[in-house]
């Protein structure tokens, strides 16, 4: 069997930066253990996998895995999914269905890619002394926690905390409160961006991911907030760095719209 594959930069128009995402387009589903076997052969921090429900050919099915676990949500792997059914099939609209039946309404203007997220709550969250000292933090200004996606958001109070952030990853793997994902914060103070943010997930596989669309849909609530802002245009200061746009559409939901770079096709041979 041979499973068509490709690596794509998300969140980004310029080759190997933003976020790269493995996409595996599938005429059927494969056995999950396979899929993730698969995911820890990519080794990015996300590999897609796509096919067809039904017969409604502008619906898909996806799943996501890191190298390590399945996750339910991953913003930057469906962006790069959608970039490619737009170069295969020119399509303006689309939909993806999670394996947490999440659905997630795409629309395709060119060059830019428009995503229908969900608009993830918080709730206030005490950050533990493992966390901080693992980050580097001495102090924060907020921090919350989403358990849907098992993530903490910490606000600091400048974003040259942020970039200058060098976590130990070895005692960030230390805490023991379930926290899958850290996102840190700060309010950028200058155009064009509203905020930045960078996001670690070790307990995934994943030290630092380079740009994330699923925290973003936690962030966004809470920087709407703050700034009392509907529109927002945010950036994520990893090494590769990468930025979108997200506009506040209720309570539910939101728009986030990106774009991205196919960087390589081929295919997996699988026995």
């Amino acid at each position: 069997m041979k499973i068509q594959t490709y690596i794509i930069d998300a969140f980004t128009n310029t080759p190997f930066k933003g976020n790269p995402a493995a996409v595996c387009l599938l005429e059927r589903p494969i056995p999950e253990e396979t899929m993730q076997s698969i995911g820890s052969e990519m080794n990015l921090s996300e590999t897609a996998f796509i096919w067809q429900a039904g017969k409604d050919n502008k619906i898909f099915n996806i799943r996501y895995f890191t190298p390590k676990a399945e996750i339910p949500f991953c913003g930057h792997a469906t962006l790069a999914s959608a970039k490619l059914l737009q170069d295969m099939y020119a399509f303006r609209e689309l939909q993806f269905i999670t394996h947490h039946d999440l659905a997630i309404a795409v629309v395709l203007e060119g060059k830019k890619i428009k995503m229908q997220f969900p608009n993830y709550q918080q709730t206030p969250y005490t950050v533990s002394e493992t966390l901080c000292k693992g980050l580097g933090i001495a102090s924060y200004a907020y921090a919350g926690y989403n358990a849907d996606l098992a993530m903490v958001v910490i606000e600091v109070s400048d974003i040259e905390i942020v970039k200058n952030l060098r976590p130990d990853f070895s005692l960030l793997l230390q805490d023991q409160s379930g926290v899958k994902e850290v996102v840190v914060t700060a309010s950028a103070l200058a155009s064009p961006y509203d905020f930045m943010s960078r996001c670690f997930c070790p307990w995934l596989g994943i030290n630092e991911d380079p740009v994330t669309g699923a925290a973003h849909a936690v962030l966004a609530r809470y920087w709407q907030a703050r700034l009392q802002k509907s529109t927002l245009l945010a950036y994520q200061a990893s090494q590769r760095g990468g930025s979108m746009a997200i506009e506040i559409l209720s309570e539910a939901h939101i728009l986030v719209t990106g774009e991205a770079v196919i960087v390589l096709r081929g295919e997996l041979d699988m026995p």
